[in-house]
């Protein structure tokens, strides 16, 4: 004999353990009741003395392919610690965590994680893959990138051409729905060089001495083949 309760959610008390034999989306805690794992309807078996939950929508693991919201958590030099959270309803995922390489920031060569997000940034990305050790993010595509920042100074909201309201500081962005406008490449500033600067190196130069100039007259130069008189 079987009878159903229309609805049960975690946290409400079915029956004692004593009593019942947990099933599905069942657990035992400390005082030796049954709770449910999630919304569904109870199920209760009185010819096995089982009790079950029967939940109608499951949640689906992410998979490549599903469109995530994300939250920047953290930047390394070559790889950016997200937080995520599925777009579509009932996804789930066994970690809240994601990550995303700078080789997935665009189709082109990055050069600079922070010149395309930056840590507080609230980005749109998309699942690559799915592995045992996480979950790997991508923003190639134009409509892929960020859907919300701040200004890294003063953490006010950055309007979509990247200024800021309060201190008018300029960031660059890879904005979601928008072309990215590449900043210039960095090269470390040399000054001009002219042709006689000097000695190079391993041709050596000339020798200066350090300290007070010498005082009171100089010795002749010696000749070192001259040999100095004899006595008789």
């Amino acid at each position: 004999m079987q009878k159903k309760k229309s609805l049960v959610v975690p946290g409400e008390a079915l029956a004692y353990a004593v009593e019942y034999v947990g099933g599905k989306n069942i657990v035992e805690l400390e005082d030796g009741q049954l709770y449910p794992e999630r919304v569904g309807t109870k199920t209760v078996n009185e010819e096995d003395r089982s009790i079950e939950v029967k939940s109608e929508k499951t949640a689906r693991i992410v998979k490549p392919g599903d469109l995530v919201y994300a939250k920047v958590y953290k930047i390394f030099d070559q790889m950016t610690l997200l937080e995520f959270q599925p777009v579509e309803k009932g996804l789930g995922g066994e970690r809240t965590f994601a990550y995303l390489r700078i080789s997935e920031l665009s189709r082109g060569y990055a050069e600079n994680i922070r010149d395309y997000l930056r840590t507080g940034d609230y980005i749109k990305a998309r699942v690559k893959e799915v592995k045992p050790l996480g979950i790997y993010l991508t923003m190639k595509d134009d409509d892929l990138g960020v859907v919300r920042a701040f200004c890294s100074r003063c953490r006010a909201e950055l309007t979509e051409d990247g200024k800021c309201p309060e201190c008018s500081r300029t960031e660059t962005r890879k904005w979601a729905g928008k072309p990215f406008m590449r900043p210039p490449r960095r090269f470390p500033e040399r000054g001009p060089r002219s042709r006689n600067t000097g000695p190079r190196r391993g041709q050596g130069g000339p020798r200066t001495r350090m300290g007070p100039p010498r005082s009171g007259p100089r010795r002749p130069p010696s000749n070192r083949n001259e040999r100095p008189p004899r006595n008789r």
